[in-house]
């Protein structure tokens, strides 16, 4: 059986994290986060505190600077290292050198774009505690880690339009599943 090998790129609040949970829970996939790795290398570094790892922001400020100052495969190959043997589901690429990497070292690599209106994004931002209105949203969204996501998006082999209710999210979800694991 191929060992399959999933990256999922969208906008924050798009559902990239619904489907990581649903995929790791229902087709029992390794789930793999950037934000994670980043959040462990920026502490042990000391780019950012134990008590900001929770704030987005710094979060997007630690990843911009790990990758100008390391390069993305500094991170990027840990992202490998945990994934490599066993079907995984990676989420949060931002980054065209972090696909790169990862083509690289994963030739069988399937890419999925979640897309989401803005009004959809925000309100689950805010049902999160992300964002308390939506020129919050605007401002995340116009970082420069979050550049490069569409473009990510455009480029991946599947694309989710996720606008619905979690229930049609999971519908379409065990669509693509369904074509990748044949």
């Amino acid at each position: 059986m191929k060992i399959v090998h999933i990256v999922l790129v969208g906008e924050r609040a798009s559902g990239k994290d619904e489907f990581a949970s649903y995929v790791t829970q229902k087709y029992h996939f390794r789930k793999v986060r950037f934000s994670d790795e980043i959040a462990q290398l920026a502490t042990n570094l000391k780019i950012i505190s134990h008590d900001d790892v929770s704030k987005k922001s710094k979060l997007q400020y630690a990843g911009v600077q790990l990758r100008e100052k390391y390069g993305a495969e500094f991170y990027t190959a840990e992202i490998y290292r945990k994934s490599f043997d066993d079907n995984s589901i990676i989420n949060g690429l931002r980054d065209q050198e972090e696909l790169k990497f990862l083509k690289a070292k994963l030739p069988n690599l399937i890419t999925i774009g979640i897309i989401s209106d803005f009004e959809n994004r925000f309100n689950r931002a805010r049902q999160f505690n992300i964002v308390k209105n939506k020129r919050d949203l605007e401002i995340l969204d116009s970082h420069q880690a979050e550049q490069q996501i569409n473009s990510l998006v455009q480029q991946a082999n599947y694309k989710i339009i996720n606008n619905g209710t979690i229930e049609e999210l999971h519908k379409e979800i065990d669509k693509v599943m369904s074509e990748i694991l044949k």
